[in-house]
């Protein structure tokens, strides 16, 4: 069995403002060492997300507790489990007139 959990971390309005760069550096550069983490994106606004993939949800907490809840400047994380994808990675199709 294999699971894909939508990660949401807030890295906080404090940090945002205080980074100019460091924090988010840091950030980015520990999420990409992470291997479960097939996607990480910042948004404008709260908060970045990240698409994560483990082989079970014991395996998810473990790797939840060890690398996620320490990545550099998370002040808080929400996770939503995929229960189904209706639509799959979709190719976007320009419009046409």
């Amino acid at each position: 069995m294999v699971i894909e959990v939508k990660r949401a971390a807030d890295l906080g309005e404090s940090h945002r403002r205080a980074i100019a760069g460091i924090f988010v550096d840091a950030f980015e550069q520990a999420v990409a060492a992470v291997p479960h983490v097939l996607q990480a994106q910042r948004l404008f606004g709260d908060p970045d997300l990240l698409r994560v993939i483990t082989r079970d949800l014991p395996a998810f907490q473990q790797l939840d507790d060890d690398r996620l809840a320490t990545l550099p400047g998370v002040q808080r994380l929400s996770s939503t489990l995929v229960m189904k994808s209706d639509v799959d990675n979709r190719r976007a199709r320009p419009r046409t007139r």
